[in-house]
């Protein structure tokens, strides 16, 4: 599911509003006082004031200058910021005002500049610079710590980093990522508790468990309150707060994407159900990720002709302008299920060799399987294998069983074994799956000594499998009469595991 690095709509909307300005007096970090009367500068000693320090009011009363000439300046800069960000012109509208110090110091004297770093950090982080985002905003939230947006806007910063990490655009040390995760959360949470009606603050955070952290479960109930929120407006506040409806759909989008992940397909299609009926004709979400969401619910659901249905809409929707492999792969799988191979088949044919990804490829092998053809598909996963370096272990697993079905021990037993030492030096652990794969082989090969003690080791982690309970029970006893390769009623083990 796609991430916008787009700021919230409703900075895009006050960046377009240009008029008055009003200077918060009596607030920590509120309006400096002027200084000098040809400039109206506010002048170190009295910047430095307490807010009740009736100095800082005196000045101010006593300027030469009136406040509404900071007010046109302040108004002038964000109507030019406005304009800018319309044609993203991101560089343009960061070599202007950034460092807003430099740039334009009477309004930071004066308290004012607090839209402008708002508006001047997300055009950072959309050039890249997201540390120097991070640094822009953060003198606002220590002079205004009671300011939502300030929070938000620097959470929002840190989360564009993560993003850009996660897409290589940018390095980040696992320390770095840490630190950035802890930086995004303190301050949606405190956006969230200064503004507890908003839909975009708990969309957003929803959204850093959710893609960054892969943490569903945290996830939802902030999908959940986004939802709840926007649900509680009158249509005259839906209305005026119309630029926080994208966010309360995209909410349902990820809401559902979050029950799939957990195992919970029927609660994810109730609300891609709704969603299907609240942005329909609006596409805030693009219409081939909501029918191809709706056909893997559907598919989870085993419901796999109903999936096709939705698959081809996404089809159509794409209208052959996007890459829409994981379109296809989908629809492969659900010929399977229907037992048409030759849909199955004619599914992956329409994704160009050199873009079938390791994933296509695991499905295409299984198609192949399934059509008598076991010799291409061990060729195609050979290939896979050799190429990928992230997850070579799947190809291997499906390698090695197509080999176990075939009889052929030595081979299941080496791909399996490779597997498992894959995943064991790449993650730190083996795989389950290949060792259980690992254990038929060699109780396959008589040595079901061997067999049963990986085997076991997967009981006391409680590994469940699909025939594991009547393989353990055959390797058992094959190993207490110390032979192995059949059960007790002389059936070959392969028969017994799926």
């Amino acid at each position: 599911m796609n991430s916008s690095s787009a700021a919230d709509n409703e900075n895009r909307s006050q960046a377009r509003i240009v008029g008055r300005v009003e200077i918060k007096t009596g607030e920590a970090g509120g309006p400096a006082a002027a200084g000098g009367p040809a400039h109206g500068v506010v002048s170190g000693a009295m910047a430095g004031k307490d807010k009740d320090d009736e100095g800082f009011m005196q000045a101010l009363a006593s300027s030469p200058w009136m406040t509404g000439q900071l007010e046109r300046e302040c108004g002038r800069v964000l109507a030019e910021i406005a304009e800018l960000r319309s044609e993203n012109r991101w560089d343009d509208i960061n070599a202007l005002f950034h460092p807003l110090e430099e740039k334009v110091p009477e309004l930071c004297a004066a308290g004012m500049d607090a839209r402008i770093r708002q508006e001047v950090a997300f055009s950072l982080g959309r050039a890249g610079r997201h540390r120097d985002a991070i640094e822009c905003i953060k003198p606002l939230v220590k002079r205004e710590p009671d300011n939502a947006m300030a929070h938000y806007t620097l959470a929002y910063s840190a989360l564009d980093l993560l993003y850009a990490a996660r897409t290589k655009r940018q390095l980040l040390t696992p320390a770095g990522k840490r630190e950035m995760i802890e930086l995004a959360h303190r301050h949606f949470s405190r956006a969230r508790k200064l503004c507890p009606d908003s839909v975009t603050f708990f969309y957003r955070e929803a959204i850093l468990f959710k893609e960054i952290e892969e943490k569903h479960r945290k996830a939802i109930p902030l999908f959940a309150r986004a939802v709840a929120n926007w649900d509680r407006l009158s249509e005259r506040e839906k209305k005026r707060l119309h630029q926080q409806r994208p966010k309360f759909v995209r909410s349902l989008y990820h809401m559902a994407s979050s029950h799939l992940k957990l195992g919970m397909p029927a609660r994810s299609l109730e609300v891609l159900e709704r969603l299907m009926d609240e942005d329909r004709n609006r596409d805030y979400v693009s219409p081939v990720f909501k029918h191809f969401a709706m056909a893997k619910v559907l598919y989870a659901l085993g419901r796999p002709a109903e999936a096709l249905d939705h698959l081809e809409a996404a089809q159509c929707r794409a209208g052959g302008k996007e890459h829409i492999e994981y379109v296809h792969e989908l629809a492969a799988r659900c010929g399977l299920m229907l037992g048409n191979v030759e849909k199955a088949l004619s599914s992956i044919e329409k994704i160009p060799p050199a873009r079938r990804r390791p994933y296509v490829n695991w499905t295409f092998a299984d198609v192949l399987v399934a059509a008598g053809r076991e010799k291409e598909a061990l060729d195609v996963l050979e290939r896979t294998a050799d190429r990928d370096r992230r997850s070579r272990h799947v190809a291997l697993i499906r390698a090695a069983r197509i080999q176990y079905s075939r009889g052929r021990m030595d081979d299941a037993l080496r791909l399996a074994s490779d597997a498992a030492s894959f995943c064991e030096t790449t993650f730190g652990n083996a795989s389950n799956e290949a060792l259980f794969w690992k254990g038929a082989a060699l109780h396959g090969l008589g040595r079901s000594v061997e067999a049963l003690e990986v085997l076991e080791d997967l009981v006391e982690r409680r590994f469940q499998y699909p025939g594991m309970g009547r393989l353990i029970a055959v390797v058992r006893k094959a190993a207490r009469k110390g032979q192995g390769g059949g059960d007790a009623d002389g059936r070959p083990v392969m028969s017994l595991v799926v």
